[in-house]
């Protein structure tokens, strides 16, 4: 028997071994993936043999639904749901492998094809829309773990956008906070923030899709189809404890209250934070993340925070803008995130300059203001008009709240008040901006009467320093915007307002001297604008005198107004809908247009200030002939 030679079959096979589409150069590569003949699956299979290859095949199915391959390093838009996954036998889908068909190859959506296009690493924003969420957890858990595959593959990332869906709002009040939100949807969220941040994103925004938005729309007939105005209650009012630690608080109470031990502390009572007391970690060298914007309770969560927190601390050099809005937790659940947030900052030098806090409920006074004695440079704040009346909580809230730096604040009336009444010369001395969202626990809506003498403690004040800045040139000049709801229901509010004034200007020395009819105190000249909700564009010419005498009595000097767009309760196309709304503010601005030209021929009354109305998105000019 001779010896088998394997050196030599192994040569007369490598002869004959056939070339490989990988082998190929890519002009003849290209020549074949072009062929009409050539199916969309297997253009899709190719596409995973190589990264050579990848970019040819996958590049040639994007241009087949029309987006051009080189789009994708500036912003990739990635709408997951079970239609963006091919249809291959998967494990999660193991009847989906239907080759013989082409209707799941020709109706399959870009995103599946992004979501393998290797060769795009670097993108500069990300946006990426998941399905109803929190309903099906595995569901919800599966494309979370795509977007984690496909962030994970990338070098660079400019932001990212999530939106999610179905967390609605109040779903965290009363439920346990570790089992809202699943281990494994914690775990790979906090992985995908980690990663992006590690990458150097500079934005990262996670929104609900289901919130309300906050330029509410209203109907234009007064019915009672729109949904109720929510007013924050006074402090003072007994807060019923439906939540699983305020229970546990109220039973504590009752059993130490029959006998306590000697020596019993007040702090063997308190409950321990849920959130961990590891101390954040650096998340990598490049982390650069400037702003931060979190739309959705579960984010904030216990197991969901981490992630975020190690952010913020990798990016303390660079973070420069933190909102959070439509939050509503248990108020000693949102305690002891504010407090753990101000553990994060405390002691370290940060650079935030834009803090704003957007129909957040439940919110404790002290907690945020702790939080924001470490934002010493504070340009800009935002405080929504919810959050909790602060007057029963003076004696305890800090009393040196100094933000030099602050250009811009928005915040309700007692809040303001609360700032500019601080232990200082010139309390907030960089302020050029304000915007006062009135209210009062016994007055919701505007009622001039009640609301002068809270308005005077801030508007007398500005109104002198701006006098006095007008001389020496030291202090800015403020411009102060007032927030108004107006009860829709009593038109003739206005009017009564009207009267009072004329009442209260009878024997005013400064207005007969003045040789003007009846006005508000020279103070108020300094409001400049007004903000409206929820109020309708006049429809007739009756609404827009009744409206144009109440602006330009009541605030003589205001040059803008901003009411809401209009809803239209009929269905019709977009277009047409927002043609149509459109018409309604252009007849509303040449309604009021009418009234302003009769005002500005009485001759006892000032000239008129009013020259813009804003109604959403369009600004609709006043100007007299």
């Amino acid at each position: 028997m001779q010896p088998i030679d394997h050196d030599e079959d192994a040569e007369e096979g490598q002869e004959t071994r056939l070339a490989t589409l990988s082998d190929l150069p890519t002009e003849l590569v290209l020549q074949i993936l072009h062929d009409d003949r050539i199916s969309h699956r297997e253009l899709y299979m190719v596409g995973l043999v190589s990264k050579r290859l990848n970019f040819i095949a996958i590049s040639l199915l994007l241009e087949r639904r029309g987006i051009r391959p080189s789009t994708l390093y500036d912003s990739v838009s990635l709408n997951l749901s079970d239609d963006t996954l091919p249809p291959l036998a998967t494990p999660h889908l193991p009847q989906a492998n239907e080759f013989s068909g082409k209707s799941g190859w020709m109706s399959l959506k870009p995103e599946a094809l992004i979501m393998v296009a290797f060769h795009v690493s670097s993108i500069r924003d990300v946006t990426c829309t998941f399905p109803q969420s929190f309903t099906d957890s595995a569901n919800i858990l599966r494309h979370l773990e795509r977007l984690c595959a496909f962030v994970e593959r990338l070098s660079d990332i400019g932001s990212l956008t999530l939106h999610f869906d179905g967390d609605y709002q109040t779903r965290h009040l009363s439920s346990n906070m570790f089992a809202a939100i699943p281990v494994l949807f914690a775990e790979v969220f906090n992985k995908v923030i980690r990663i992006v941040v590690s990458l150097g994103c500079k934005s990262v925004q996670v929104y609900n899709k289901s919130f309300r938005l906050k330029d509410q729309c209203w109907n234009l007939i007064e019915d009672s189809s729109s949904p109720p105005i929510q007013y924050p209650t006074p402090d003072r009012t007994l807060k019923k404890a439906t939540s699983t630690p305020n229970i546990f608080a109220k039973a504590r109470g009752k059993l130490f209250g029959y006998r306590q031990p000697s020596g019993y502390s007040s702090r063997l009572v308190s409950e321990p934070s849920p959130y961990t007391t590891h101390p954040p970690y650096m998340i990598g060298r490049h982390c650069s993340l400037r702003e931060i914007h979190i739309q959705t309770p579960f984010a904030l969560l216990p197991r969901c925070f981490p992630s975020i927190c190690d952010g913020i601390y990798s990016s303390m050099g660079t973070l420069t803008s933190i909102t959070l809005s439509y939050i509503s937790f248990d108020e000693t659940l949102f305690g002891a995130f504010l407090s753990t947030l101000s553990s994060v900052y405390r002691g370290r030098k940060n650079i935030v300059t834009h803090f704003s806090l957007q129909q957040c409920q439940k919110l404790p006074p002290k907690a945020l203001l702790e939080l924001l004695l470490h934002f010493q440079d504070l340009e800009y704040l935002e405080l929504d008009r919810s959050l909790p009346f602060i007057g029963d909580q003076l004696d305890i809230l800090p009393n040196d709240v100094h933000f030099s730096e602050l250009r811009t604040l928005k915040a309700p009336l007692d809040w303001i008040s609360y700032f500019l009444n601080q232990r200082q010369t010139t309390p907030l001395p960089s302020l050029s901006a304000v915007v006062i969202q009135c209210r009062l626990p016994n007055a919701p809506e505007f009622i001039y009467e009640v609301y002068r003498p809270h308005l005077d403690t801030i508007l007398e004040p500005i109104y002198w320093r701006c006098k006095k800045s007008s001389h020496n040139y030291q202090l800015p000049k403020i411009a102060v915007t007032l927030d108004l709801v107006l009860n829709r229901t009593r038109s003739q509010q206005m009017e009564a307002d009207r009267i009072v004034i004329n009442l209260q200007s009878t024997d005013s020395t400064m207005t007969n001297a003045r040789g003007l009819g009846a006005r508000p105190p020279l103070h108020w000249d300094i409001i400049t604008k007004l903000e409206l909700f929820p109020t309708y564009p006049p429809v007739n010419d009756s609404k827009a005198f009744t409206l144009a005498q109440w602006v330009t009595s009541v605030f003589p000097c205001v040059e803008q107004v901003t009411i809401p767009l209009p809803f239209i309760p009929r269905h019709m196309p977009p277009d047409e809908y927002k043609s149509r709304q459109m018409d309604l503010a252009v007849d509303a601005a040449n309604y009021l247009k009418k009234s302003l030209c009769l005002r500005q021929r009485s001759e006892i009354s000032d000239p008129v200030a009013w020259k813009t109305l804003v109604v959403g998105p369009w600004s609709l000019s006043l100007e007299l002939d």
